[in-house]
């Protein structure tokens, strides 16, 4: 059962509304800066360094963004929204673009 009333998503095909991608967006960044929390405090406990704590968190980052999107076609904001990550013809993102957008996404940030 999708968590979203079916007349709100977009037909196989379409893209989806602006509302549906913020939403899914939102979520997502609430996910993202839970794990950034849980990530600070067991650097902090583990005696990591600074940077080395900024570079597990990229790492975690860059994770998120790609696997999900590239195994599934789904982070957990599209799954809330009932959204999917697609290539121009209904077939599976995959991993390699998959991973080349989660690094468009940081470039931009």
């Amino acid at each position: 059962m999708d968590p979203i009333d079916d007349d709100l998503l977009p037909e196989p095909g379409e893209s989806a509304g602006l509302l549906l991608r913020l939403g899914a967006f939102w979520i997502d960044y609430l996910v993202c800066a839970g794990l950034f929390r849980a990530l600070r405090a067991i650097g902090a406990f583990g005696g990591l360094t600074p940077s080395a704590s900024a570079w597990l968190w990229g790492a975690a980052m860059l994770a998120f963004w790609s696997f999900g999107p590239g195994l599934s076609g789904r982070t957990p904001g599209l799954l809330l929204t009932g959204l999917r990550v697609v290539r121009l013809d209904g077939s599976r993102l995959g991993l390699a673009r998959a991973l080349a957008r989660a690094l468009g996404l940081a470039a931009s940030l």
